[in-house]
């Protein structure tokens, strides 16, 4: 974990688009996980578990393809009981189907989606828990942490009306505009 024992720790996220985002933690340490995930277009659902084949003979880790949604939209199981096989019950999406005739070992089932990934999940936990998650579409954002400062290296601070109420610019970016203008002016005052 970043900056643990420290007083507060600052999180500066990159876009792809080159826009930044600080998150500030007055509770490091920090781990910030970004992983791809499905942003649009659809997935595919697959109920996951033990199954039961015919006699009631068990299927461990049975995978079995419930259908296609549209990524994002909220997914869930819900249950009827089977009297055919012991503890045995069907599932069935909601919304969506109603099962496609498996019976499963009640409680042994999950949930998951697959398909192309075409963005990412930024997730940041300090000492209190998740202290902030966003999902971006397109390339991957990039991240600097900084301890006990509100910048990390090689940024400078600059005054910000959104939160955290400042960002960071690159120096060496900030620098080489800053002596361009001062040329423009100079070619202006002086005629060169």
């Amino acid at each position: 974990m970043t900056c643990e024992g420290k007083k507060s720790g600052t999180v500066q996220i990159t876009f792809a688009d080159g826009s930044r985002l600080n998150v500030v933690s007055q509770h490091p340490g920090m781990t910030v996980t970004i992983t791809p995930v499905v942003v649009s277009g659809s997935v595919t659902i697959h109920v996951t578990g033990t199954a039961y084949a015919a006699g009631c003979v068990i299927l461990p880790n049975h995978d079995e393809t419930y259908g296609t949604t549209t990524a994002g939209a909220s997914v869930s199981l819900y249950e009827t009981d089977n009297n055919s096989c012991p503890n045995g019950a069907y599932y069935g999406l909601v919304p969506g189907t109603s099962g496609n005739g498996t019976v499963w070992l009640k409680g042994s089932v999950t949930l998951s989606e697959s398909g192309t990934n075409n963005g990412f999940r930024i997730d940041i936990v300090d000492a209190t828990g998740n202290i902030f998650t966003k999902t971006v579409a397109g390339s991957a954002p990039t991240y600097q942490i900084a301890c006990e400062s509100d910048c990390p290296e090689g940024t400078c601070k600059c005054h910000s009306d959104s939160y955290p109420g400042y960002c960071c610019n690159d120096c060496g970016s900030t620098s080489a505009q800053i002596n361009a203008i001062t040329q423009l002016v100079r070619a202006k005052n002086y005629g060169r």
